[in-house]
């Protein structure tokens, strides 16, 4: 297999390529699965052979194709909506619930120490949308700081409603009634985590809808257009 057809494959199958090692797959050279009913009537183990595109060509912590993905979830311009109108809600229950953790006199809250220990995070995979991010994470702490009361279980209460009803909104009705055939990615989400503890992709979820914002907008074009052959791939899977 030459060199471009292999950036071909793992361009349009989301960074990842899985070659068949067993010799019975009809999609030869890809792996179809064929391997499981081989090794189970001959007794060999044989699997795949997994190619994954490197981290330079979809950004830092491959945030480029993860977005791609993300969006073949979100295609309905109804959900992208709710999408955009909750999760400023859902970031200001995070930053009001760190704010409620008391800490020694003369130190800065929690909730600016995260948003300082996260906002690497952001910045290395695109600094404009990611600087945007973090001045958006400063304006939801100043709103919480701004709350009148200071009783820290009314505010764990605000914080817990600020999370709960936009979610619930989000998969309820813009993913279970807006997006076609009910598509949601939040167990995919959570299954990889749960399996590479990895909290670095969830991170970021909340994060592409900002820049999803400044594509429409018309921000690099070159770099929207990267991300939606993610998607494309990612669309092809539910046909």
């Amino acid at each position: 297999m030459e060199k471009e057809d292999m950036g071909r494959l793992l361009r349009e199958n989301n960074g990842e390529v899985k070659l068949c090692r067993c010799w019975k797959s009809k999609a030869w050279p890809l792996c179809d699965g064929a391997h499981v009913a081989h090794n189970k009537e001959s007794g060999d183990n044989a699997g795949p052979l997994v190619i994954r595109s490197t981290a330079g060509a979809d950004g830092q912590w491959q945030w480029r194709r993860r977005m791609g993905v993300h969006y073949a979830y979100h295609q309905s311009p109804g959900n992208e909506l709710v999408h955009l109108l909750m999760i400023p809600l859902e970031l200001f229950a995070f930053i009001l619930l760190f704010s409620c953790v008391p800490m020694p006199p003369g130190t800065w809250d929690l909730a600016k120490l995260v948003i300082l220990g996260l906002a690497p995070i952001y910045l290395l995979t695109e600094v404009l949308c990611g600087g945007l991010f973090v001045a958006l994470l400063f304006g939801l702490r100043a709103a919480a700081l701004s709350l009148p009361t200071t009783d820290p279980l009314v505010r764990l209460g605000v914080a817990v409603a600020a999370f709960v009803v936009p979610f619930v909104v989000q998969t309820q009705i813009g993913h279970r009634c807006l997006e076609p055939k009910g598509r949601d990615d939040t167990q995919k989400n959570v299954a990889e985590f749960t399996l590479t503890h990895n909290p670095i992709p969830l991170l970021l979820i909340f994060y592409y809808h900002l820049v999803a914002l400044l594509f429409q907008l018309g921000y690099r074009p070159a770099l929207r257009k990267q991300i939606a052959t993610h998607t494309q791939a990612e669309c092809k899977k539910f046909v």
